[in-house]
């Protein structure tokens, strides 16, 4: 289809992809069951033996007492691992119990070891939908269950064409789909952005160590806290952006006022900084990789990711430059075994944790330091091909190349599944 069609020739969002199950029986347990729908990379099932069940508001409904797939997502499973009684009305047993966890899985390893309860559900066999490729031995411990392992599949499941997440606040209709921003030559404001939304406690330790490098006013730096009990200092940079600093023990966290959905999806400040300090959703065992490592590449900014050991050397793996000759990722190496215990600071916002989330935030606060000593704004022009390079390549990773729900589709589902694709999509600058 051409670029030049109409608003009413284009398909819509769920017209992009659907599929239909032969020979197979499927209950889809609500709520937040992502399989059958399209939403968040969902496959969209419009033809099948399909039948719904919410656990809370369909209790009294006669179901069968057999059926070939049961599907329900980890959030729900775990909540019901911890109060079975919500189950007592679901006596159906399975050949697959499938466990959907496609747009988390960064517990996964705990969960496996002491949350979920595979019993409560009688099944043949356990399938889990996660986005890795790596379970960090999980499938060894766990012979009988069959993991889904792809490569690249975290960014390919948040920042997917059927997971609208990152584009539908700036394309406005499913069919487009976001490439990044346009290159522009001028100077930038800041050196830096951290944006944080949730407080997780390396991103506590990540912000605290800003602050007390003296590095916030290089930044746009954000970390929303949760108990409101914060007095608050307002301050508008050149832009007329709004910021609020709460400080509570000394502890200082800056909240850009944001809407709660679009905290996925690109943020103005990216385009007035060099370098995205990205803190991850987890930087623990599980090799965990979200649209968030992804977003410096969206932004032409230089990386500096606090994830996992090692996703700076995946990242590589997968084609990005990482930019090794201007920054020093040594902190993307640093192991348990690699640091020494660190006490408890009673200022932090924060929670026990393991001590790496210290090492790594003043390895990086150091190489902030010594990045701002530089001509910054004269390497970043020279780095302009290599910075759209990365832009280009997530776009090629994530929406040209990007078979994920397919190829998760038949994992599950086999010869019994087939789709119908429309293929049309329009690149989006910002």
């Amino acid at each position: 289809m051409s670029s030049q069609s109409t608003a009413d020739t284009m398909p819509t969002l769920a017209e992009l992809l659907s599929s239909k199950i032969t020979n197979k029986s499927i209950l889809l347990v609500q709520p937040g069951n992502n399989i059958g729908g399209f939403s968040f990379c969902g496959l969209n099932i419009v033809d099948g033996d399909v039948t719904e069940y919410n656990v809370f508001d369909d209790v009294g409904v006669e179901l069968r007492s057999y059926y070939d797939y049961i599907i329900i997502h980890g959030f729900l499973f775990r909540k019901i691992s911890q109060e079975p009684s919500i189950v007592d009305n679901l006596n159906a047993r399975c050949d697959v119990l499938l466990i959907d966890v496609l747009g988390e899985g960064y517990s996964l390893q705990d969960e496996l070891f002491s949350t979920l309860n595979f019993n409560l559900i009688a099944h043949n066999q356990v399938k889990i939908l996660a986005p890795f490729d790596d379970y960090s031995g999980l499938d060894t411990i766990y012979p009988n269950i069959s993991f889904f392992k792809y490569p690249f599949a975290g960014p390919k499941n948040f920042c997917s064409k059927y997971n609208h997440m990152i584009h539908i606040n700036y394309t406005n209709h499913g069919t487009r789909a976001l490439v990044g921003l346009k290159w522009n030559d001028s100077k930038k404001e800041k050196l830096f952005t951290c944006l944080n939304y949730n407080p997780h406690p390396h991103r506590v330790i990540m912000v605290d160590s800003l602050s007390k490098n003296g590095l916030l006013n290089s930044g746009y730096v954000s970390l929303v806290c949760v108990d409101g009990k914060f007095s608050n200092i307002t301050h508008t940079d050149s832009d007329g952006n709004q910021y609020h600093t709460r400080i509570k023990n000394s502890k200082i966290i800056i909240d850009i006022d944001n809407d709660y959905e679009e905290r996925f999806s690109l943020q103005p400040f990216n385009r007035n900084a060099y370098i995205d300090v990205v803190t991850e959703t987890d930087h623990g065992i599980m090799r965990f990789m979200t649209e968030k490592s992804m977003k410096p590449f969206y932004n032409l900014q230089l990386p500096i990711i606090f994830g996992y050991t090692g996703i700076v050397d995946d990242l590589r793996k997968f084609g990005f430059d990482m930019f090794d000759d201007i920054i020093d990722h040594s902190y993307d190496k640093l192991k348990v075994s690699d640091t020494v215990t660190v006490k408890s600071n009673p200022s932090l916002i924060t929670y026990s944790y393991n001590h790496i989330a210290f090492e790594k935030a003043k390895m990086i606060s150091e190489e902030l330091i010594r990045l701002s000593k530089l001509d910054i704004h004269s390497i970043y022009l020279d780095l302009k091909e290599r910075l759209i390079h990365n832009q280009n390549l997530l776009y090629k990773l994530t929406i040209e190349d990007n078979d994920l729900v397919e190829d998760y589709g038949r994992w599950i589902f086999g010869d019994d599944i087939t789709f119908n694709k429309n293929d049309y999509i329009e690149k989006v600058y910002i």
